[in-house]
């Protein structure tokens, strides 16, 4: 059982011959473990066979020269073969009952740790959905505040530049009628005055 080294393909070869080549080498490397399996197997027939050889021919001299005991071997083996049957079906049904115990106590173990996953995430989940909530809740406020000015301002008929200007107009007003205002209250303090003298 000799294994070739596994030969390299160059970058030329094209694709068909290359996956020909990977499968030739994948079934002669699969072909010589089926063959060392066999040798494997037929050699420990071999020996068990080799092993127990004593015995069995002591067995079968002992039915050609005794009848008798060979209907006891047959008899006890068709006799016991339905009760073996039930030993081994009832070895089956036991091992799968225990199975299927068994794998119902891993699932409920599981649900277990399930519910207790459940028990730490379903908080987590909800505090998001919350602060999602009140984050949404904020920005559609907003949204809806700005919309609500910008119709505002539509309906007044305002842009931006007139407010600005109007805002400017009404702060000079606003200084022109401080200063006249001045003015007239110190000239009408000085006739005030003059009237009491």
């Amino acid at each position: 059982m000799s294994h070739e080294p596994y030969t390299f393909i160059s970058q030329e070869t094209p694709l068909v011959e290359q996956a020909e080549h990977v499968f030739g080498q994948a079934a002669e490397q699969i072909s010589s473990q089926v063959e060392s399996a066999k040798e494997t197997t037929r050699s420990l027939f071999t020996t068990v066979k080799e092993t127990f050889s004593p015995v069995t021919g002591w067995i079968s001299w002992i039915q050609d020269k005794f009848p008798p005991l060979a209907w006891f071997i047959y008899a006890a083996v068709i006799l016991n073969a339905i009760p073996i049957a039930i030993f081994l079906g009832f070895l089956a049904a036991t091992t799968l009952t225990v199975f299927s115990i068994a794998g119902g106590g891993i699932l409920v173990v599981e649900g277990f740790f399930f519910l207790l996953g459940c028990g730490v995430v379903l908080p987590v989940i909800g505090f998001a959905v919350f602060a999602a909530f009140i984050a949404f809740a904020f920005v559609l406020l907003t949204y809806g505040g700005w919309k609500l000015f910008r119709t505002v301002i539509r309906i007044f008929g305002f842009t931006y530049q007139e407010a600005k200007f109007d805002i400017t107009g009404a702060a000079a007003g606003f200084k022109r009628g401080l200063s006249r205002s001045r003015e007239e209250g110190e000239t009408s303090y000085g006739n005030h005055g003059a009237r009491h003298r």
